[in-house]
């Protein structure tokens, strides 16, 4: 009997065990799976905060614009938070400062050439915790170098760089045209620089990401930036999820084509041909320029994109004999000859 009272006593103890370790269990799935959201919630908190601060940015460079008629020139990525160089545009002109202050060059549409470093928050007058995004990663910012130089027409130029999505589409109304642009890494701490211009972790350029932090590593890269929604990033992965925000005049003018002709020619191939204009879209005004004119900026406003071609070669297929009736029979010495067989007299 005690034997008996012992074993159930023993078993109401291994159950009890065994439900505190199932509690136990329980309540560790909780806390991972409360951490997750709450690291979640704080990355979201975080891209809110890099976009907030992204668009006070802009602004800050627009009025920057207002009141200098150019747009700023970066400040060094690699500039010490206590240093003097610290937000401080490199030069009032782009185009003549050196490389190797803690900016690079990248090339752009036409060969022009793009400055990248950090966002000169003095020169703008924000405060010195702008200079990051909400992940503590500074920001990077890229501007066409004529533009940011004194003498330029800060509404009526063009920019030079491309901004795409992921799949490769360009984000502005003309391709190739942003005049800035800003970037946030987001969580990816490659090729990021820290608030105290330390480079975080090294650019990988066999990554996705790798397109936007490739000017840390070779010269004169193309000055073409991705920006994706999706946050797909992972320290395993070579994910992308990077956004970026730019500026572009608007370009009114555009190429204008018209139907293409028939196919005029002979067996096999022939050519087409098609009206090819330049058009003002505020307006629908056609614009004549003349061939020698073509490469003129002055005098072509359509410059700015390829003109598409006026015409192009077309296919007709192979010929095929069609035989006619035969005509009268003519006499040629002893012999009638038609026109396609020998007759006798």
């Amino acid at each position: 009997m005690i034997t008996h009272i012992s074993t159930t006593r023993l078993n109401e103890k291994g159950g009890s065990l065994i439900a505190l370790s199932f509690l136990m269990l329980v309540l560790s799935v909780m806390g991972t799976t409360g951490l997750y959201l709450y690291q979640k919630y704080n990355g979201v908190q975080d891209d809110q905060t890099s976009i907030d601060q992204s668009r006070e940015i802009q602004d800050a460079i627009a009025a920057f614009v207002s009141r200098e008629g150019r747009y700023p020139c970066p400040a060094p990525l690699n500039a010490k938070i206590d240093s003097a160089q610290f937000g401080k545009e490199i030069s009032t002109n782009c185009l003549s400062a050196p490389v190797g202050t803690g900016t690079f060059k990248a090339i752009g549409r036409g060969g022009e050439t793009v400055r990248i470093g950090a966002v000169p928050t003095r020169a703008l007058n924000l405060s010195d915790n702008m200079m990051v995004d909400g992940h503590n990663k500074r920001y990077v910012y890229a501007v066409t170098e004529r533009m940011a130089t004194i003498g330029t027409d800060p509404y009526a130029e063009h920019g030079v760089i491309t901004v795409q999505n992921a799949e490769g589409h360009d984000l502005s109304a003309v391709g190739g045209h942003a005049i800035f642009a800003l970037l946030s890494y987001g969580e990816d701490s490659r090729g990021a620089y820290d608030i105290d211009g330390n480079l975080i972790t090294a650019c990988d350029v066999t990554a996705d990401a790798g397109q936007n932090c490739q000017f840390q590593t070779t010269a004169n890269t193309p000055a073409t930036f991705v920006t994706t929604l999706s946050k797909n990033y992972n320290k395993d992965e070579k994910g992308l999820e990077h956004s970026y925000a730019f500026a572009a005049n608007e370009i009114p003018y555009r190429w204008n084509t018209g139907p293409w002709s028939e196919c005029d020619g002979d067996c096999y191939s022939g050519t087409q041909s098609r009206d090819v204009t330049c058009r003002n879209l505020n307006n629908g005004e056609i614009v004549q320029i003349a061939e020698a004119d073509l490469n003129n900026a002055n005098k072509n406003p359509c410059i700015h994109t390829a003109r598409p071609q006026p015409s192009r070669v077309c296919g007709l297929g192979p010929c095929t004999w069609q035989a006619g009736s035969y005509g009268q029979c003519q006499a040629s010495g002893n012999v009638r000859i038609p026109d396609r067989r020998n007759c006798k007299p």
